[in-house]
């Protein structure tokens, strides 16, 4: 579903104004456009958290989520294609430059409990219950700030 959304609004094409460019001058890309292709769009890892202390990630659980106030959730990820274009009159014209730029951060997306993305998926249920989560939770909800969170249809 991220995919089609990204792939809706694939080929913009994007005028830029040169004081945005820091060290350009004011008529060195005045006609330029910038082309931007969204790619392919990645889910993260399992849910992963950084240590203040040293900078390591490691997993988080949903009871740490819920006693923290935290989101339980994954990072997502799009390739990205830019393309620099001169603009000739009412035309887009000649390719000056291209860049392509792999798994740029695009989202969070929070995980359900118990889904393939949890890592409560595929443990036994002593491994549950040392992470605090009772074995008979059918899982099926969000953990939004700490809060469990239900979508009703």
């Amino acid at each position: 579903m991220i995919q089609d959304c990204v792939k809706e609004h694939q080929s913009n094409l994007i005028p830029i104004s040169p004081q945005y460019i820091p060290g350009k001058k004011e008529s060195e890309d005045e006609n330029c456009y910038f082309q931007v292709v969204f790619g392919q769009v990645y889910a993260g890892q399992k849910p992963m958290i950084k240590d203040s202390r040293n900078q390591k990630l490691y997993p988080y659980y949903p009871f740490e989520a819920r006693i923290r106030n935290m989101t339980y959730m994954i990072d997502s990820y799009v390739d990205v294609h830019i393309e620099k274009r001169k603009r000739n009159g009412t035309a887009i014209g000649d390719l000056c430059q291209k860049y392509d730029v792999q798994r740029i951060e695009l989202c969070k997306i929070p995980v359900m409990v118990r889904s393939s993305q949890c890592h409560l998926s595929d443990m036994n249920d002593a491994n549950i219950i040392r992470h605090k989560e009772c074995m008979y939770d059918q899982g099926g909800y969000f953990i939004i700030n700490g809060s469990e969170k239900v979508i009703v249809a």
